[in-house]
């Protein structure tokens, strides 16, 4: 009954009455109900999946509630979306205890609840880096004994990560040498490089004079509702290299993080396409370099997010075509999203 109840909400979310917004949220965290109730049998995990599996249940009815309507103001967009971070947060910190009874799993060398807790193949589980490499490590000294499809196709996900982190350190290496060789001189030196890059439309950039794109208040709402959730590093990483964009014909216009390498993007579509590319988690260092580089390549910076913390900044940007630039910062205008002053 549980199972059909879900796919009930599933599908109105998206061919009710109305469309509820926030949509890859909410089925993240109904879907991730069905999965956790096979470890409910365990000790330690009985109350709090009985907590979440409560508190799903009372976002059920609110939806079923507001699919009833025929339109949502905003106070109801508003209340639902409170109830849905409240949820999340929720499943954060459940995850935090299923990652402690998986690490408790493995010291114990209890074999048997290590299966049972990989084999439910929890949403964002592995992707806490620690636990990850501990769970991979623990697997395979007794993979004898056991087959994991979960984890082998973690495992051939960390090959493909690290193989495209490879590639793409070795083709900017090979793009930076090109262009040191073609300046010949530091791209940011105060000299006759300095002009020829203000010719073509780069110019020094000072770190306490960057600020991120400026965001409306009044637009914070529409905003909101257009964000991804928050994705993981992995998940992040995965949407490059699945091909995610090149398939809906979107890119990444807009992207926010926090400092465990989380993600959320704000995704626009791109046709006619055109040149784009996103570079996040940056030094100051690595976003001078990057901008310039653009820069001479014909490219413009449409937005910049700066995340700081304990005096560490790092720099999200997204750089496109200049020749569709005036179009594409119109796009980020009705998000309230102003491209950067630099």
């Amino acid at each position: 009954m549980k199972i059909l109840y879900t796919l009930f909400l599933a599908y109105s979310l998206s061919f009710g009455i109305i469309a509820l917004p926030y949509q890859s949220l909410s089925m993240k965290l109904t879907q991730n109900d069905l999965k956790l109730q096979s470890l409910r049998e365990i000790r330690t995990l009985i109350s709090p999946i009985g907590d979440y599996s409560t508190r799903i249940e009372d976002l059920k009815s609110y939806a079923d509630s507001l699919l009833e309507k025929e339109k949502l103001d905003k106070k109801e967009q508003k209340e639902y979306l409170k109830r849905l971070r409240s949820l999340d947060a929720e499943y954060q910190h459940l995850l935090y205890t299923i990652r402690n009874t998986l690490h408790k799993s493995i010291e114990d060398q209890n074999f048997a609840q290590f299966h049972q807790i990989i084999d439910a193949d929890i949403q964002e589980l592995l992707d806490h880096n620690v636990i990850r490499s501990k769970s991979i490590e623990f697997y395979k000294k007794h993979k004898s004994k056991y087959y994991s499809e979960v984890l082998e196709n973690e495992i051939e996900l960390q090959k493909k990560v690290e193989e495209t982190k490879k590639k793409e350190a070795e083709y900017l290496a090979k793009l930076e040498a090109e262009k040191i060789k073609q300046e010949k001189t530091a791209i940011f030196s105060r000299t006759t490089n300095t002009r020829n890059l203000s010719k073509e439309g780069a110019t020094p950039v000072s770190a306490s004079l960057l600020k991120s794109s400026k965001l409306d208040a009044n637009k914070k709402d529409i905003r909101e509702s257009k964000f991804t959730r928050w994705l993981s590093q992995r998940e992040y990483q995965e949407r490059f290299d699945n091909g995610y964009y090149k398939q809906d014909n979107i890119y990444s216009a807009y992207v926010e993080m926090d400092k465990n390498g989380n993600r959320r993007v704000l995704e626009i579509p791109y046709e006619p396409k055109f040149y784009w590319i996103t570079n996040s988690g940056m030094s100051f260092k690595d976003f001078k370099k990057n901008n310039a580089l653009r820069v001479l390549n014909g490219k413009k910076l449409i937005s910049l997010f700066i995340y700081e913390f304990d005096g560490i900044k790092l720099y999200t940007g997204t750089w496109i075509s200049k020749e569709y630039f005036e179009r594409e910062v119109a796009k980020l205008k009705q998000f309230g999203i102003h491209s950067p002053q630099l």
